[in-house]
């Protein structure tokens, strides 16, 4: 899953919108946002999630909001617990999270002073800390004329699947980062590279990084990124090529799929590790995210107006209509139901879709986009309906 797009876009208009505020942690376990009134969170079925990821066994659900992380129960969509409320601290509007492989840790990193924390699941006690001060000024000057834009904060985290890495894109002013946890030291730190994309093998010894039209891998026994397949780009990549690829999607039967603008020809690759074989869908969508069913066998493509369903082969299986554009996209691991995070303006509605009929099985709204015309909308009323 990468929220590279969405997320940016997001947290540019939550910048501009959103200042840092004093919150508080009401008495229903929500934290509140003071600053802005249609940011306040009116009940656990109104909230704005800017970002989620799903347990490994799909029991419980972290989400981030503008004013803390919720743990919610994955099936139901309810509110379980308060993780963090942010209370006047300077937080990044795309905090990320990772699950541990077997779910009994989870990464955060929501502050560039804070750098990465490593909690339990059970006591969200932390456990481990590796600190990323020196990314941003924000922690020596937290009074600053201008805030960092949120595209220079780091937007994605990777656990590996054997448990031993955990690894956090970088960006233009931030070094991809990977730790290895067993150790507590830091594995490399590149700015070689300014991926798009990070996804980890199947078996978590090989991390796949996505950027123009090249998909790059590290091991733990290699010095650096070395090529693991040039995207067929037209014209080749670094030679003022207008296609950018930005997605990537390692499924359990190690294919591979990446996606892009595709400008100059398709913009959905797959590509078979084992034979090194490749093909192109081209169909001429426009793809926003792309996700690989826990089993491997369907392949998910966020595309406006909705989600196109394709199987391994890369045939068209179905299509599932969603309203809005800029879609986040996770699998339960059932390989059944599919979890999306849409977004149009400064709202957002986290649903989850049953794939074998398109129709939505709960959903979270956030309401924000009514209330910016009419304060008083009764959102209430309108999650009821």
């Amino acid at each position: 899953m990468t929220f590279c797009r969405f997320a940016f876009v997001f947290a540019v208009l939550c910048l501009m919108n959103l200042s840092v505020g004093s919150l508080a942690l009401e008495d229903d376990g929500l934290c509140t946002d003071v600053e802005l009134d249609y940011y306040r969170e009116l009940s656990t079925k109104t909230i704005a999630i800017y970002d989620f990821a799903i347990h490994p066994n799909g029991e419980s659900l972290l989400v981030r909001t503008p004013a803390g992380a919720y743990l919610y129960d994955s099936n139901t969509l309810d509110y379980l617990e308060t993780v963090r409320c942010f209370e006047g601290e300077i937080t990044e509007t795309s905090t990320i999270f990772a699950w541990s492989p077997d779910g009994s840790q989870f990464a955060t990193l929501y502050s560039p002073c804070v750098g990465v924390e490593i909690r339990d699941t059970e006591t969200n006690a932390v456990e481990q800390t590796f600190p990323t001060p020196e990314d941003s000024r924000d922690c020596s000057d937290p009074f600053r004329d201008e805030p960092d834009g949120s595209g220079l904060a780091p937007q994605q985290m990777v656990w590996s699947a054997d448990g031993r890495y955990l690894a956090v894109r970088g960006t233009i002013s931030v070094p991809t980062r990977l730790w290895d946890l067993d150790t507590g030291e830091l594995g490399f730190s590149t700015s070689e590279i300014l991926p798009w994309d990070l996804v980890w093998s199947p078996e978590g010894h090989t991390l796949a990084a996505v950027y123009d039209c090249l998909i790059e891998q590290w091991t733990p026994d290699a010095s650096s990124f070395e090529l693991l397949f040039e995207i067929p780009c037209n014209p080749p990549p670094n030679q003022m090529n207008d296609d950018q690829f930005f997605d990537l999607s390692w499924s359990s039967q190690n294919q591979i799929a990446v996606s892009g603008s595709g400008r100059n020809g398709p913009s959905l690759f797959i590509l078979d590790i084992a034979t090194s074989e490749f093909f192109a869908y081209e169909d001429g969508i426009v793809v926003d995210d792309i996700s690989w069913s826990p089993d491997g066998n369907i392949l998910a493509i966020a595309s406006s107006p909705g989600i196109v369903l394709l199987d391994k082969q890369g045939n068209r299986i179905s299509e599932i209509t969603v309203e809005d554009p800029w879609i986040e996209m996770a699998w339960h691991p059932n390989n059944e139901w599919l979890y999306v995070n849409s977004y149009l303006y400064s709202s957002t509605q986290l649903a989850i879709y049953d794939i074998s009929t398109g129709e939505i099985i709960n959903f979270i709204h956030s309401c924000v986009r009514w209330r910016e015309q009419d304060p008083s909308f009764d959102c209430e009323s309108y999650i009821d309906q």
